[in-house]
């Protein structure tokens, strides 16, 4: 017979989750999976006292990476303006944490870490941002598949204004 109530853990990377036993049950949600395949040991606590403390091992085995998509951002500024473009790394529904998010402006990387499903950059635009429809890179990891998404950019001149002329008439 299964054990009617207690507690079950999970240690995976530095979190610990904890569901509590019902009929035999237990069920971990807004679990985050390792980056990796591997074994985790799993701890079974009682709450009544008629079962013994246990423990046993959990394998998760990662075959395929997830899919995953990279929103695109339009933005807009000024030559000499600071503009910030923060991009979602989502896995269907789910937010993607881990790997890097790539911009490449004229052979130019500027990586950010993604985490809790966004990458956020600061840019200062100069000339060398005269690209309008930039392809920014997710690297994946091994459990999620690299995908790419595009900055929409808009870079203006600043206006200039001549004021004050001063002819001078020489003869």
């Amino acid at each position: 017979d299964p054990v009617k109530n207690g507690t079950l853990s999970v240690t995976i990377g530095d979190k610990t989750y904890t569901s509590p036993v019902k009929d035999g049950k237990a069920t971990f949600t807004n679990v985050v999976l390792p980056d990796a395949s591997g074994n985790f040991t799993v701890n079974y606590d009682n709450t009544s006292g008629y079962y013994w403390k246990s423990s046993g091992n959990l394998e998760i085995i990662i075959d395929e990476p997830i899919d995953t998509t990279v929103s695109n951002v339009t933005a807009s500024g000024n030559v000499g303006e600071d503009i910030v473009a923060e991009f979602t790394v989502k896995a269907g529904d789910e937010d993607v944490t881990g790997g890097k998010l790539t911009v490449t402006v004229n052979g130019k990387d500027y990586e950010a870490d993604v985490e809790d499903g966004k990458a956020k950059f600061t840019f200062n635009l100069d000339e060398e941002f005269s690209e309008n429809n930039i392809e920014v890179s997710y690297s994946g990891t091994s459990l999620y598949k690299p995908s790419t998404g595009f900055l929409n950019l808009t870079v203006s001149k600043v206006e200039t204004f001549v004021s004050d002329v001063t002819v001078v008439n020489k003869t």
